[in-house]
């Protein structure tokens, strides 16, 4: 795999596929990620899966949580690779402007002056169900909020759209509660966004523009999804009021899921 990207840009890709942010555990709010390793699809321009973008795409997921984040480019060939996050990322601190990458048994980057080489990944420990969900999402694209999306064929039916700047603002007030465990809901009375661990309470109201076809949708999750997208983008949260669809996070170059939070799982 070949490609030229501009640093910034390729550390704005692996930063947000890694997850960095504080997430739930037995011990309470940790400040941990989605896991060091990436997975790098190329698509070159009419391929099947993507007909009408050409790119790579950097993806990151466990079981319970998937992230993918999309660099638009004109690859020649369908290829993948598997990298450590944090071996790159310790490397591009050295490095500047344009990148020449060439991927094969090893990841050879350079930018014209300086030159690294490291190795490559045999497999993600999670490839199965990276695979499972890519294929579930990859007709799944942002949109305005009137245009139908599905999860595996499944409608979802609620949802709203909200600034990157104010999905950061409203997610970090509700981590000062501490619980770990964000509700989402919309009524006809619009959108809460809130958090909740028995003894303290945090909830806003946003003013967003919303969707919502039963009435009332809420779901409840328990991650830091603010930290894959920029404060400039805008992101549609899409979700169901139940555990067959995750919730949903989607940007012109991003998108997120991760699993509902039920019955303390």
């Amino acid at each position: 795999m070949r490609l030229t990207i501009e640093k910034q840009r390729l550390v704005q890709a692996l930063e947000t596929v890694r997850g960095r942010g504080k997430y739930l555990t037995p011990n309470g709010l940790k400040s941990e990620s989605l896991g060091n390793c990436v997975k790098i699809k190329s698509y070159p321009l009419g391929h099947t899966d993507q007909t009408s973008r050409s790119g790579w795409l950097f993806s990151n997921g466990t079981n319970e949580m998937y992230i993918h984040h999309w660099v638009d480019g004109l690859p020649t060939e369908q290829e993948d690779v598997i990298l450590d996050i944090d071996r790159v990322l310790k490397h591009l601190k050295n490095m500047e402007g344009e990148l020449n990458i060439d991927i094969g048994d090893t990841c050879k980057i350079e930018d014209g002056v300086k030159e690294v080489v490291l190795p490559t990944m045999f497999l993600h420990p999670h490839s199965q169900e990276i695979a499972n969900v890519y294929n579930g999402v990859k007709g799944m694209f942002f949109a305005e909020l009137s245009v139908k999306q599905q999860f595996k064929g499944v409608d979802v039916i609620s949802g709203f759209n909200i600034r990157g700047s104010q999905l950061r603002s409203v997610m970090t007030s509700c981590e000062v509660v501490g619980s770990g465990k964000y509700s989402f809901t919309i009524d006809s009375g619009g959108v809460i966004i809130s958090s909740n661990d028995m003894v303290e309470r945090f909830s806003q109201k946003v003013d967003v523009a919303f969707i919502s076809s039963t009435g009332k949708s809420e779901i409840c999750i328990t991650a830091p999804i603010h930290s894959a997208f920029r404060d400039s983008e805008e992101v549609n949260i899409l979700f169901n009021s139940n555990d067959t669809t995750p919730f949903i996070a989607l940007s012109p170059h991003t998108l997120l899921l991760r699993a509902s939070y039920l019955d303390g799982n």
